[in-house]
């Protein structure tokens, strides 16, 4: 990582939810290595509870799509009633077209595909957190 882009990712907080403890810590060291600041919840439930109770600015969304107690896009949904402006990605080991085209997924930009990459990771959230201003 380049010194600019290690500056564009300072104050920049992601909330990653996932209902796999193993892919959630790993997610999370992975996003930490690459200068984010990252809060992880353990299932929808959590993170909403997080999001709910929160003090702190959350720039990104990073959730799984398919989990036991609600699904990522419904999560989302419930999440952006409290934080509007909340950029959104998601995670499946399903591809954008078999989750659905009218949820207007565009791998790289607000999907990646599992298995991934670090690389491929941190450039899918790097993309989409430079469209955060602040």
């Amino acid at each position: 990582m380049t010194e600019e882009q290690s500056i564009g990712h300072r104050g920049k907080t992601i909330l990653v939810v996932d209902d796999e403890p193993d892919l959630l810590k790993l997610l999370k060291e992975i996003l930490q290595d690459d200068g984010y600041s990252v809060i992880s919840a353990n299932g929808p439930a959590e993170g909403l509870l997080f999001v709910k109770n929160c003090k702190e600015k959350i720039d990104l969304l990073l959730t799984d799509v398919m989990m036991p107690e609600m699904d990522g896009f419904e999560l989302s949904e419930h999440v952006k009633k409290i934080v509007p402006d909340i950029k959104v990605m998601f995670i499946s080991g399903y591809t954008a077209e078999i989750i659905g085209k009218q949820k207007n997924l565009v791998e790289g930009l607000n999907f990646i595909r599992k298995p991934f990459s670090c690389d491929g990771l941190c450039s899918a959230v790097q993309n989409n957190i430079r469209s955060i201003r602040g």
